[in-house]
């Protein structure tokens, strides 16, 4: 059972005891499986505290209960929406945004464009402001400006990532690697050539400082070669680019390229940055 459980405007974090559950004020839905959970609100964090077993529920019935009760909120055709948009991801940290049941979660930088649009759209109860995040309900995801918000983000996320990393098309990394034995694995070192491999940003500074520092999880990076060591292993990767890393940056952001990418403490001695 997976310990975050994303529902766009709802958000379910498995504890100890149990689960805290983040809902916003207009889910009436929600609130009411809550109650009969006999959940509790706890007021310094915002967020609702469920503990199974004060209903005698287990785990996965709780988790089935809340899933119910926004499926059975959901306007006509959200369903369907969600099966096939859930899976959309931001790729830098500028930028995030969720799509699930209950609706969706974003987030502009400050400045943005639509930072004013989305403060309106709470002004007019079609939104509700958490932190720096807007949550907005299933029933007005479909509205012309709520839609021109999220094209504008789709399309405002590339072009950062781009800026991020497309200066680095035909460049390669070359050097020596720290990796216990069973990291090889770890790090998708053991694949093919031309595998995709990826990068922490950490990792590419440590290998190359005059890269700068940019807003994104992870590089990815193409596996040109790896030839094992003791302690560790010698590599050359070369950096992916243009619209392949767009797309495969969203894939891994959305859970669907597993794998754990390289850190600093992984970038051992003298490396280099060419071209080819």
């Amino acid at each position: 059972m997976a310990s975050f459980h994303d529902h766009g405007t709802v958000r379910i974090y498995e504890t100890a005891d149990g689960f805290e559950v983040f809902s916003p004020r207009f889910d009436l839905a929600t609130r009411e499986v809550l109650r009969s959970l006999k959940a509790y609100f706890d007021g310094a964090r915002r967020s609702w505290r469920v503990v199974p077993r004060y209903t005698r529920s287990k785990p996965e019935d709780v988790l089935e209960k809340l899933q119910k009760g926004l499926e059975g909120a959901a306007p006509d055709g959200w369903l369907a929406k969600v099966a096939a948009m859930s899976k959309m991801r931001t790729t830098t940290r500028r930028f995030s945004m969720s799509i699930g049941l209950g609706g969706i979660r974003v987030e502009v930088p400050p400045g943005h464009k639509h930072e004013w649009t989305l403060k309106n759209l709470d002004k007019q109860k079609m939104a509700e402001r958490d932190g720096v995040s807007y949550l907005v309900p299933a029933a007005y995801c479909t509205n012309a400006t709520v839609v021109e918000v999220l094209k504008t983000i789709a399309e405002d996320d590339r072009s950062a990532l781009a800026t991020a990393v497309d200066y680095l098309e035909e460049f390669t990394l070359r050097g020596e690697l720290s990796l216990a034995p069973e990291e090889v694995e770890m790090f998708g070192l053991d694949q093919p050539a031309n595998s995709i491999v990826f990068a922490e940003p950490s990792f590419v500074r440590a290998a190359d400082g005059s890269i700068p520092s940019e807003p994104i999880d992870a590089y990815p990076l193409r596996l040109l070669m790896f030839k094992p060591a003791e302690g560790g292993g010698e590599a050359k990767f070369a950096f992916i680019t243009g619209i392949e890393a767009w797309k495969i940056i969203r894939q891994r952001n959305a859970g669907d390229m597993p794998g754990k990418a390289l850190a600093s403490r992984q970038c051992k001695g003298h490396w280099a940055r060419r071209r080819g």
